[in-house]
């Protein structure tokens, strides 16, 4: 299964800056309707992606007066296979573990989905190609999101935010 999402910029590409974005603010950005959503469709197929699944995402946006879509992120659910063990001695269970958790990857989300895992060069790296998986060329960044988020003017359109102390 491919993975649904755009290429990512370029090396060096910059976003646009041209001042198209008047009577737009930060609070204009809400969830898409089904039809702003399908409207999205000649984009991703410009860029050989496919469209995100209904029953695992939902698209963020921001809608011009005219009532096209400006900008976009869509947010996907992705199942992480990880960790896994298995004690010296039993490596032979290696594809019964695989083989059971597709089935019930299978079993338990409609239409299927992408698996990922983290696998550093070396032995995990061998075992999820062996278990059919593809290395990707993407870079992962993550960030844990939890609770209520205020918006606010955070600075990410500023060419140098102040720097943030790091907190776990």
């Amino acid at each position: 299964m491919p993975l649904d999402m755009l290429p990512p910029p370029a090396r060096g590409e910059q976003p646009n800056e041209q001042p198209h974005d008047a009577g737009l603010d930060t609070t204009s950005v809400r969830l898409l309707t089904p039809e702003e959503v399908a409207s999205l469709a000649p984009i991703f197929a410009e860029a050989g992606g496919q469209m995100p699944a209904p029953e695992h995402s939902f698209v963020l946006g921001s809608v011009a007066p005219d009532g096209h879509v400006v900008a976009f992120l869509v947010v996907q659910l992705r199942v992480h296979a990880e960790p896994m063990w298995i004690e010296k001695g039993y490596e032979r269970l290696f594809g019964s573990l695989v083989h059971t958790a597709e089935q019930t990857i299978a079993e338990r989300v409609p239409g299927g989905c992408d698996v990922f895992l983290f696998a550093p060069a070396g032995k995990v790296a061998m075992l999820a190609s062996k278990a059919g998986m593809r290395l990707e060329p993407w870079t992962v960044w993550s960030k844990h999101v939890e609770g209520v988020i205020v918006p606010a003017d955070d600075g990410m359109n500023d060419a140098a935010p102040e720097p943030v102390e790091a907190v776990n």
